[in-house]
């Protein structure tokens, strides 16, 4: 049951966003500098800790 509402819901979504290259171009580069600002963090945390 779960699986089916997921799959709706997956559906659902695909029908309200259309394929923007531009779009997604700007999301990966959000989460490509998230990810870099979290490994900055880490890196300082883990050498604040040695």
């Amino acid at each position: 049951m779960h699986r089916a509402f997921d799959e709706r819901q997956a559906h659902d979504y695909g029908e309200m966003l259309e394929p923007d290259v531009e779009l997604a171009d700007t999301l990966l580069r959000q989460a490509v500098s998230f990810v870099d600002a979290i490994e900055v963090y880490l890196g300082v945390q883990s050498e604040a800790k040695l």
